[in-house]
């Protein structure tokens, strides 16, 4: 892997932080490995998906706060019969994801609260999909994000999804 420019962005925050690329990139690692083996979630399909999902890149830019981009191993229990990745993993995945993203940036855990998912079409997988998850805004208790997951093979979109999300500690309030 080669090494991340030490890149400084205005966040899309109430509180005006700058988030350094780097630190996004090594704490979202750090974040996806901490949750495969998380102990709570051990034998569960959660814990299935976890263990077949590997961090690829994170980059920060002026549009938005972080965007992630991660590789899904997709096993022949994931598929329907012809093929394509069934709904119930697509969505376990995709709302995921922005959680994730954010979770790398302030090691927070979160709790999404709205989720709205688009199945955009039916695809044809081979041995793995990409995922990409984006967060816009980042505030002390909540934020926003979304995620497409996508074939790299053909870039086709299978689906995308948006989410309103607040840290764990919030959500007993809710």
């Amino acid at each position: 892997m080669t090494d991340l420019p030490n890149k400084r962005y205005e966040s899309q925050t109430l509180q005006n932080k700058v988030y350094n690329q780097k630190e996004v990139f090594d704490s979202t690692k750090f974040m996806v490995e901490l949750m495969k083996q998380y102990e709570d979630v051990k034998d569960t399909h959660y814990d299935y998906i976890n263990q077949n999902i590997t961090f690829i890149d994170t980059k920060t830019n002026k549009g938005y706060i972080a965007k992630s981009t991660f590789k899904l191993n997709v096993k022949d229990e994931m598929k329907d019969k012809d093929g394509c990745l069934l709904r119930e993993v697509i969505t376990e995945i995709i709302e995921a994801i922005p959680t994730r993203v954010s979770e790398g940036v302030d090691y927070a855990t979160k709790v999404n609260i709205s989720v709205s998912i688009e199945f955009i079409s039916r695809v044809c997988v081979k041995d793995f999909v990409m995922i990409q998850g984006k967060v816009f805004k980042l505030l002390d208790n909540n934020g926003i994000g979304d995620a497409i997951l996508y074939d790299p093979y053909t870039n086709q979109v299978i689906a995308k999804c948006q989410c309103v999300f607040v840290t764990n500690e919030m959500s007993y309030k809710l």
